[in-house]
Parts: structure tokens; C-alpha cells; sequence
């Protein structure tokens, strides 16, 4: 059965007391599952806990187990370092759950906030300068929909122009739920 192998040479301060670990081999098949987990320079009972945590797993499970792990009252761990080492590794790694919410985040830090006053003058003035959708929502660091929805509210969008535009609307039913609804097509939701 072919397989690759991964080494990745961690750099700690002995004083930094991160990870105990000096190298780290990741033995991975074909299919990027871990056949063997090695660690130079971690007590055995570390290596014996890590083995039995990510071998036979594929690295997308092993970064997902590993990644953010703490070794006590340490930063981190030998466990997060092998996480970040395959995703240094294997880009097509995806992020956690909690990475991406930490990015959504971060990209819209005002997503659920509620509107003041000034921000309301703001987003019409803004609108009303011809700035697209997605240039108010990062100016304004919330989503598309919320940009869209809080400009139908003001009366300054309809939304027919939020529909053709793809985007849907909070609280607002889509143009194919007001067709069913003429219809009498009861939704999914229902």
C-alpha cells in the first residue's frame, strides 16, 4: 500500500512550555489517513494518548481532534501542533466550525447587533451614494442580508430589487414562498 510521510520539526523555547515534543513524524496513506503517529523527545504517555487519538483517522479528523488543544495550563499542545502541521501541509484541509464562525466574526462584527440611530443615517446616506450592497455591508461590518433587509424596512429597497439582486431577505418571505403562497402551495416550513 503506497504512502507518504509527513515531518514537521516544531522550534520551542525548553522555557516556553508549549509542547514537549522536538519532531514529529506523521506516517499517511493514499488516502491521507494517519498509519503512524512518532514523537521525538514527548514522554511516552503523551505518545501512547496521542496514537491512540489520531491513528487510523484522516488528517481532516486529526486537525479537527488536535487543533486549539491545550496540554494543562499550556497555550497549546503536541496534539495542536500535529493539527497545524497537516494543515500546513494539506491545504485542502477545511476549518473547524469555530474557525469559521471566529471569521464571520470577525468579518462582520456587527452581525445581530441592533441598529442605533446613527447607524440607520448612516446606511441611507450610503445607499443613497449609489455604494453597492457589498461595499455598505463592509463599511458597515454586517451581511448583504441584513444591508438588504434593513433598506426594505427604510422603504428605499422593494424586495423585488433584493430578490434579482440573489440575495433573500430576514423575516421577509422569498419570491418563490409569495408564489406559493398565490398558489395556496403550503412551504416546507410549515
Amino acid at each position: 500500500m503506497p504512502h507518504s510521510t509527513l515531518t514537521q520539526t516544531l522550534h520551542c523555547e525548553p522555557s516556553s512550555g508549549v509542547v514537549c515534543a522536538q519532531s514529529i513524524t506523521v506516517e499517511l496513506d493514499e488516502h491521507l489517513r494517519i498509519l503512524s503517529l512518532q514523537l521525538q523527545g514527548a514522554p511516552k504517555p503523551c505518545e501512547d494518548i496521542l496514537r491512540g487519538l489520531l491513528e487510523s483517522r484522516s488528517v481532516q479528523m486529526a486537525y479537527e481532534i488536535g487543533i486549539g488543544r491545550r496540554c494543562g495550563s499550556r497555550e497549546g499542545s503536541c496534539a495542536d501542533e500535529i493539527a497545524r502541521a497537516l494543515k500546513n501541509h494539506f491545504p485542502q484541509i477545511r476549518p473547524t466550525y469555530a474557525e469559521r464562525r471566529a471569521l464571520f466574526r470577525q468579518q462582520y462584527p456587527q452581525n445581530g447587533a441592533k441598529w442605533d440611530d446613527a447607524q440607520l443615517e448612516e446606511l441611507g446616506r450610503l445607499h443613497s451614494e449609489g455604494y453597492t450592497l457589498e461595499e455598505i455591508s463592509h463599511a458597515m461590518g454586517r451581511t448583504q442580508g441584513a444591508i438588504a433587509t434593513r433598506l426594505v424596512r427604510m422603504g428605499l429597497l422593494t424586495p423585488d430589487e433584493v430578490w434579482s439582486a440573489g440575495l433573500s431577505l430576514h423575516g421577509h418571505p422569498t419570491a418563490s414562498e409569495e408564489v406559493g403562497a398565490s398558489l395556496s402551495i403550503p412551504s416546507l416550513a410549515e
